[in-house]
């Protein structure tokens, strides 16, 4: 059997530091933080030295060949550039049938 919904037993998130003003609550003595038996009593995150590394690494920008954007660039922008929209459009499709797998 479903058990209907009240407002008996319906529980609300709250930021943390906002009081519980629900009736039960505010009748009696305020709950102590629930915390699992044997869990870290602080909040806390370490990072690897690898991600420690990646903002140095991003700094120094994509890892992207120029001379070869700017070759591209150049040819398109002479119409030497060749456009198959053939191929283009089997990439496309090949490419939304694999986020959709």
């Amino acid at each position: 059997m479903v058990a209907p919904i009240s407002s008996n037993n319906i529980t609300r998130l709250r930021p943390a530091g906002e009081a519980d003003t629900s009736p039960t609550r505010a009748a009696g003595a305020a709950a102590a933080p629930t915390r699992l038996p044997g869990g870290p009593s602080a909040d806390g995150v370490s990072l690897s030295a690898d991600a420690s590394r990646l903002p140095e690494a991003l700094t120094q920008g994509p890892p992207v060949d120029r001379a070869l954007v700017d070759r591209i660039g150049a040819a398109i922008a002479e119409g030497n550039y060749p456009i198959k929209p053939d191929l283009i459009a089997e990439a496309l499709f090949r490419d939304v049938h694999d986020m959709n797998s």
